[in-house]
């Protein structure tokens, strides 16, 4: 159940999100396209092939950054289960004396999604970088 619920936390996150980039980018390159016509109608249709070679890109990009948060989804599932697990357990491990080693378990796979969400944050921000270097460039 906790995956699930942490799965659609994501989801919906996310597709809040990406709903408002679309809308706003939407509404951005049209005034631009606009303001290109009426300055310059030669040039805007020079440039014209200029987006669909970004497009390419960002459709490769944005596949590497669908896979490395899928990534991300997992090791935090799996953090949550050694959580669950641990806790459903904790008698066990105080018997055993096994304090530590748990820790160290927990910490790993903390660590884990911690290296993958700054792995997905630093792609984002490259790509948004990089886009918005272009865009502004032209």
């Amino acid at each position: 159940a906790n995956r699930l619920s942490t799965d659609v936390h994501e989801v919906a996150e996310h597709l809040v999100q990406n709903i408002a980039y679309f809308l706003s980018n939407l509404v951005r390159s049209l005034a631009a396209i606009y303001a290109m016509i009426s300055i310059s109608p030669i040039l805007t249709i020079y440039l014209t092939p200029l987006p669909l070679v970004l497009g390419g890109f960002a459709t490769f990009y944005g596949r590497h950054i669908k896979r490395w948060s899928k990534r991300h989804l997992d090791v935090l599932a799996d953090s949550t289960h050694v959580v669950t697990e641990r806790l459903g357990g904790m008698s066990t491990v105080v018997a055993f004396g096994q304090r530590r080693a748990e820790r160290a378990r927990y910490s790993g796979t903390i660590e884990a999604a911690y290296g993958f969400a700054r792995r997905v944050a630093v792609f984002q921000g490259a790509f948004l970088g990089s886009s918005y270097l272009v865009g502004n460039g032209a």
